[in-house]
């Protein structure tokens, strides 16, 4: 019987090969799963099921589909781990060093993050990413000059990077160093495409160093761009309010917020400019709206509205002296 068996092709697995074949199995049928899911945009069921392949059998594949998954689903600590864990078998491996770096970033961990970008740049001293990535940790811990350096060495190596432009022009502007951050910021509006970060950037030099006129047409250049942008319509108030022109800045959040009705921010600067126009009641309905949008907000406007009651008795005293 044996040899029958034997002769036909007919010799029985053992207990452990049948094993090993049903976890293979299983293992792909949860790795694709997952993959599906992922494409899908079934984040929850992507982690489970990679994680659960994971436990069958080692796949770098489907850790960085975790990984992947993990970051969709803002679990970062738990995408730092799992880039960590690939990372001790593949120390050399820039893209992943890279994605590790970016994670670590918004995780804060600032000082590991220039390490891991250090790491990249030994393995590749040319990598305008690292030197990037290593310039906005510098930034953030406050090491202006070496990331000042950094962003210098990234447009070296890639001067169509528009992004190291803007972060070099950000942190000298930090440093009151105007001339030289419109100095990039104009290199990029000349030689690139304009874009809303530009010249909103350029804008915003442009008020600091009291250019109201400019600053107003380069943050309405921003909003034709972009008819939603926040920031360019409260800048645009603050430079016209600089102005002296309360009423016409009043106007311009009015539409703003025509087409904004839910953004607690410009109702927020709405509210302060009707102080400026001594329209208290419209004030404060302002900050009730504002509040009832974005309610983390309280703790901040309530010492804003606090000062501003103060700067409009000290307003009305000066205009009636014996205090009636």
């Amino acid at each position: 019987m044996n040899f029958l068996k034997a002769l036909f092709g007919g010799v029985e697995e053992s207990p452990e090969v049948q094993e090993q074949k049903k976890a293979e199995k299983n293992f792909n049928i949860l790795k694709y799963d997952g993959i599906r899911a992922l494409q899908t945009r079934q984040t929850d069921y992507a982690v489970k099921c990679f994680t659960e392949a994971l436990k069958l059998k080692a796949d770098a594949e489907a850790e960085l589909y975790l990984t992947q998954a993990y970051i969709r689903n803002g679990q970062l600590d738990a995408a730092y781990e799992t880039l960590t864990h690939i990372l001790e078998q593949d120390a050399e491996n820039i893209e992943i060093l890279m994605l590790k770096a970016q994670i670590t970033y918004n995780l804060t961990k600032y000082d590991e993050v220039v390490n891991i970008c250090q790491q990249v740049l030994q393995l590749d001293d040319t990598n305008s990413a690292a030197y990037f990535q290593k310039a906005r940790a510098e930034y953030a811990r406050k090491d202006v000059f070496n990331a000042i350096a950094s962003c210098t060495k990234a447009i070296a190596n890639a001067p169509e990077l528009e992004q190291a432009y803007l972060l070099r022009a950000e942190i000298l502007e930090s440093m009151n160093q105007f001339a030289d951050a419109e100095a990039d910021i104009d290199y990029l509006l000349q030689h690139f495409e304009p874009t809303e970060e530009g010249l909103m950037q350029k804008g915003v030099l442009r008020m600091k160093q009291g250019a109201y006129d400019k600053a107003i047409t380069l943050f309405k250049q921003v909003t034709e761009l972009n008819p939603f942008h926040e920031k360019a319509y409260i800048c645009s108030s603050e430079a016209t309010t600089l102005q002296g022109n309360a009423e016409q800045a009043l106007q311009g959040l009015d539409e703003a917020l025509q087409m904004m009705p839910e953004n607690a921010q410009l109702y927020k600067e709405r509210g302060r400019v009707k102080v400026l126009l001594n329209d208290k009641a419209g004030a404060m309905e302002d900050v009730r709206r504002s509040l009832e949008l974005n309610p983390e907000e309280a703790k901040h406007l309530e010492g804003l509205f606090t000062n501003t009651e103060k700067e409009m008795e000290a307003r009305y005293k000066s205009q009636n002296p014996y205090g009636f």
